[in-house]
């Protein structure tokens, strides 16, 4: 989720232009890699910047750090085994936390209502999809009178963020409590940027996003009924046009941009690392 003001940068994927589609990176595919706390989704994308294939499958993150890894590992080659026989030339990861791009590692990992950082009361612990997943297993499991219990079997382990969005739609009002409780912590957190950077558009993406009015309206009373009248002329609150896939169209683009930007091998300078075709005498 983020404040956005002004226009894309020119690394956009996908974009659009008056001479239609053109190569903006290498000539085969790549890789874009979504690594979230409730699912991990990759893609294959083409010279384009288009998607052309895109798999996922849940992170499960509670089952520690090398089970993850390993399926990130199988969902990659999975889709590179789709590639049709053409090579990838590069793959691109998004996750979540601060990162360091250039060395490719993240800083600080996030998740949970206590951060690894040491902070707690951040935002992705407690308004994300694995946080209302993690809210709504902690009710079920206290007992709790909830649809859930009836979707999940009984099984807390098996209520996830999308499970707690169906039971909100059948009327559970724990669940729609917990949705409604995300959307007015975003709410007062946009306040806050707003006011800080004042700017024409705030676009929101993510899987929360898509749990419509029970997340959105409760944003919305909060946005709107914390913002100073001023910075509230003309601001658009808007949802991300890209959806689930702007993670994986990012790591696209990345995964481009490091093969566009990789020095270029020639033949003529493959001979003379070989030692073939050099100057004699």
């Amino acid at each position: 989720m983020g404040a956005i003001a002004g226009r894309p940068g020119g690394d956009a994927v996908g974009g659009s232009g008056a001479e239609g589609p053109h190569p903006v990176g290498p000539s085969g595919p790549v890789m874009g890699m979504d690594l979230g706390g409730t699912y991990m989704r990759a893609a294959l994308a083409d010279e384009y910047g288009r998607i052309v294939l895109e798999r996922r499958v849940e992170t499960l993150a509670r089952e520690g750090r090398e089970a993850v890894l390993g399926r990130v590992v199988a969902l990659l080659n999975e889709v590179k085994g789709e590639a049709g026989g053409r090579g990838v030339s590069a793959v691109g990861v998004g996750a979540p936390g601060p990162l360091d791009p250039e060395a490719g590692h993240v800083v600080v990992e996030p998740g949970g209502p206590e951060c690894s950082c040491g902070g707690r009361g951040h935002l992705e612990a407690l308004a994300s999809g694995t946080a209302i997943a993690r809210q709504a297993r902690e009710a079920l499991s206290s007992g709790e009178d909830t649809i859930l219990g009836k979707l999940s079997g009984g099984d807390p382990e098996r209520v996830t963020a999308e499970l707690a969005h169906e039971a909100a739609l059948a009327g559970d009002p724990l669940c729609v409590g917990l949705l409604g409780a995300a959307g007015r912590r975003v709410g007062h957190a946009l306040v806050g940027l707003v006011h800080l950077f004042n700017p024409e558009v705030v676009v929101l993406g993510g899987g929360v996003t898509g749990a419509g009015d029970l997340f959105w309206g409760p944003l919305r009373e909060t946005l709107w009924g914390g913002l100073i009248p001023t910075f509230a002329e003309g601001l658009r609150l808007n949802k991300s046009a890209l959806g689930d896939h702007a993670g994986l169209y990012g790591a696209a683009a990345l995964a481009i941009r490091a093969v566009r930007d990789a020095p270029a091998i020639t033949d003529a300078s493959a001979e003379l690392r070989t030692g073939k075709g050099g100057p004699r005498g």
